[in-house]
């Protein structure tokens, strides 16, 4: 009987610590872990969202490169000249010399039906007129005016070539008939206005294409 009752006592001492619940100490700890847990995953689900913003907006910024400088390739092709202005950042692609005399000289710049192309550093934005006679080429090249918008957050526009040292005339038939004019058109492109290099969210993409005009080139 002695043993029995022994067991007894053991046994409801054991129901007692059962009921007793978690100490303070162990809510703690408990809580603790939670929130250690909780913190890693949104930190981790952060720094994900914020990678996959980061690469969507370059790949972003590298098609609207590529489309900015494929519309310039476009009108490039059907173009029988071109000429840049590198000071004022402005591509005029010549679709006939308008106004000429006898000989065939062009008589004058502003009757050509052309499409001007314009950087605008200080809006940083490209724009896209088109002219069909003087008082439109006076709007695009003095003015500004009635211009297309054509590209956003543009860094940078150059237009080179390797058979002519100075496009600021034009191309010119003057080459070897084995060294066919070729345009390098450069388009570069950021993702803000203002560009800070420290900042993993702001990053340029340069597109350059290597352009063949398509028909035969007239002399300005």
């Amino acid at each position: 009987m002695k043993g029995y009752k022994k067991n007894s006592v053991i046994t409801e001492e054991c129901k007692k610590n059962r009921n007793a619940g978690f100490t303070l100490v162990e809510l703690l700890i408990a809580m603790l872990m939670t929130l250690i847990i909780v913190s890693s995953v949104g930190q981790f689900m952060a720094t994900t969202s914020r990678t996959y913003q980061i690469l969507d907006n370059q790949v972003n910024l590298q098609v609207e490169a590529q489309c900015t400088i494929n519309m310039i390739a476009d009108m490039v092709l059907e173009g029988n000249n071109v000429v840049f202005d590198s000071t004022n950042k402005m591509l005029r692609i010549y679709k006939n010399l308008g106004s000429t005399d006898s000989s065939g000289t062009l008589l004058d710049y502003r009757t050509a039906e052309q499409n001007i192309i314009w950087f605008d550093e200080s809006s940083e934005n490209m724009y896209l007129f088109i002219c069909k006679n003087g008082t439109d080429y006076d709007n695009a090249v003095y003015a500004h005016n009635d211009g297309k918008l054509m590209a956003e957050g543009i860094d940078d526009f150059n237009v080179t070539c390797p058979t002519v040292s100075d496009l600021s005339m034009g191309l010119t038939k003057t080459r070897d008939l084995a060294q066919q004019h070729c345009l390098t058109v450069t388009v570069k492109l950021k993702t803000k206005a203002v560009y800070d290099s420290s900042n993993d969210d702001d990053f340029t993409y340069e597109a350059v294409d290597n352009i063949y005009p398509r028909n035969e080139i007239v002399e300005l």
